[in-house]
């Protein structure tokens, strides 16, 4: 296991790694026994063979969705039912990733930033990579 995020609403967690997307159920009871987790995987379908590097769970709007990187660069974006609702491919190396309640934000290789709707995973924009080391940006 790579990564793990809780939903908004602590009903349950997710858990990426190599060739892993896994939905576990939390059950909570009354009683003081002991109730064993749940898991269920994501339909990754054709995109079963990758390594996933991140995971964030939705909020607000979004508090259903799920939402998942590549080493290679691909976001996937799961729906409540754990299936595959949209996707988007980088082409780049990506290394993390981060949601608020109107952007999702992935930090991608040599500093790169780029934010996109958490709804549609349209590109909004790119944050400026830092000026090199010794520049001098004052006038």
């Amino acid at each position: 296991i790579r990564r793990i995020a809780f939903a908004e609403d602590g009903s349950y967690f997710v858990t990426v790694g190599n060739r892993h997307v896994k939905f576990w159920y939390l059950i909570s009871t009354a009683s003081l026994e002991v109730v064993p987790l749940r898991g269920r995987y994501a339909i990754l379908a054709e995109r079963k063979d990758n390594f996933f590097t991140d995971v964030v769970c939705g909020r607000g709007d979004c508090a259903g969705m799920t939402y998942v990187i590549t080493a290679n660069g691909l976001i996937c974006q799961f729906d409540e039912h754990r299936q595959l609702r949209g996707e988007r491919d980088l082409q780049e190396k990506t290394n993390c990733l981060a949601i608020g309640d109107i952007y999702l934000v992935v930090g991608c290789a040599k500093g790169a930033i780029y934010i996109f709707s958490p709804q549609t995973l349209e590109y909004i924009m790119s944050i400026p990579l830092p000026h090199y080391l010794g520049v001098d940006i004052s006038f």
